[in-house]
């Protein structure tokens, strides 16, 4: 679980929209219009066509390790960065790896990779210098978006189901640490106890400072004392993966009770004293918890509820991998509680990396520690169909979330809506 809100909302938006360059702007709309009649009729994937200057071109962009400005028509630079290019180009090929044929005639092609296609448009002056330039977002069939997935290095789990049937899994039932995304377990607790008439939505807490814990979130900074209703609580839970949160609810539907749906996490820890456990001054203790049975633990967690938390610095400057110390869940298990929480309102405030105009509904939980990657999402198509993607990454290594996220991206992108 960081320590810092992962915003997705920019690297969504360089993935769902297309890049578009040209000398001048009524001169492109000329040109790609012509283009667009041009490409009407998919390009043969399995028929490499003969090089040409534009073919080698395209090469060239793709897998140079660093482009070269005097590829360019100057006017085509004075307009558009190298950098801003270079990242079009990265963002593409992290979904589907390396390019190794350029089919396509005049001035639409396709670079065919290894999960996956590219479509571009490009046009090259007399010099050989491109003029326009148009890459198109990455085309793949269900199976190669699954299959840069395999190649992470590290612990993958990743399940995919429409309704009740499994439509991809690789380690599904693998128990993993999962960062927040067991705050799903504590909301299914809450759920239950409401529906039981145990207490409602709108009944008020008094925020306490046993209860208050490091970011996420916002009400590590609001004073003890500050009121709130349980339906707030668990809104900034989910949306925010608020941790105050999360901690104040634990208490007041109990420890047991989120351990009903937790079954490898016994005791389940609060956020808080995963904190105090994994602080740097507190080492001697994390031992100890580490050998003792869950009586001595739970004994041990009774104890640091008094200590004063560790310093934020501890898991910003020095991020330790602790997968012992943190919340164990299968994907299975993950998409069974989201599935079961699913139709909260709260669950569709934060979207996570779908955009949610694509889709009838959105639930989204993720979650994230050093070494450990979550995303949990379920969708309902608007043609009626459900599905539930989760993927947990875990490795010893620090992970690229980018990478991360654009492969869950175009696997959700595969999905019918």
């Amino acid at each position: 679980m960081k320590v810092h809100l992962v915003v997705f909302a920019t690297l969504f938006t360089s993935l769902a929209s297309f890049l578009t360059f040209a000398i001048d702007r009524s001169q492109a709309a000329l040109e790609f219009s012509q283009i667009a009649n041009l490409s009407s009729s998919p390009i043969s994937q399995n028929v490499p066509l003969p090089e040409t200057s534009h073919q080698n071109a395209i090469a060239r962009l793709l897998n140079s390790p660093q482009l070269q400005p005097e590829w360019f028509a100057p006017e085509f630079i004075a307009k558009v960065s190298i950098a801003q290019i270079q990242a079009a180009i990265a963002s593409r090929k992290l979904s589907v790896g390396e390019c190794r044929q350029f089919q396509g005639q005049d001035v639409s092609y396709l670079a065919v990779c290894d999960r996956g296609n590219i479509p571009i448009k490009i046009k090259l002056n007399a010099e050989g210098k491109i003029t326009a330039l148009f890459l198109g977002n990455p085309q793949q069939t269900l199976d190669q978006a699954v299959s840069g997935f395999k190649n992470l290095e590290g612990e993958v789990s990743l399940l995919v189901t429409e309704g009740k049937t499994q439509r991809v899994g690789l380690r599904a039932d693998a128990p993993m640490a999962v960062g927040s995304a067991f705050k799903l377990a504590v909301l299914k607790a809450l759920k239950e106890q409401i529906a039981g008439g145990k207490f409602t939505w709108d009944k008020v807490i008094a925020l306490r400072s046993d209860h208050q814990s490091l970011p996420t979130g916002l009400l590590q900074s609001w004073s003890a004392g500050s009121l709130l209703t349980v339906q707030t609580l668990a809104g900034l839970m989910i949306s925010l993966s608020d941790n105050t949160a999360s901690d104040t609810l634990i208490d007041l539907v109990g420890r047991g009770e989120v351990e009903r749906f937790s079954p490898r996490n016994r005791p389940l820890l609060k956020t808080r004293e995963m904190f105090t456990l994994r602080g740097s001054k507190n080492s001697e203790l994390l031992q100890k918890y580490r050998l003792a049975n869950t009586s001595d633990r739970l004994k041990i967690l009774e104890s640091i509820s008094r200590q004063p938390l560790p310093d934020i610095s501890d898991f910003i400057n020095n991020p330790k991998v602790s997968f012992d110390v943190e919340w164990i869940f299968t994907t299975r298990e993950l998409c069974s509680l989201i599935e079961d929480v699913g139709d909260l309102p709260l669950m569709s405030f934060n979207a996570g990396i779908v955009d949610p105009s694509e889709w009838a509904k959105v639930a989204f939980k993720g979650g994230s520690d050093a070494g450990v990657l979550n995303f949990t999402t379920l969708l309902q198509s608007k043609s009626g169909k459900s599905y539930c993607v989760s993927v947990t990454w875990n490795n010893t290594k620090p992970l690229n979330e980018s990478q991360l996220t654009t492969l869950y991206k175009g696997l959700i992108d595969k999905l019918p809506k």
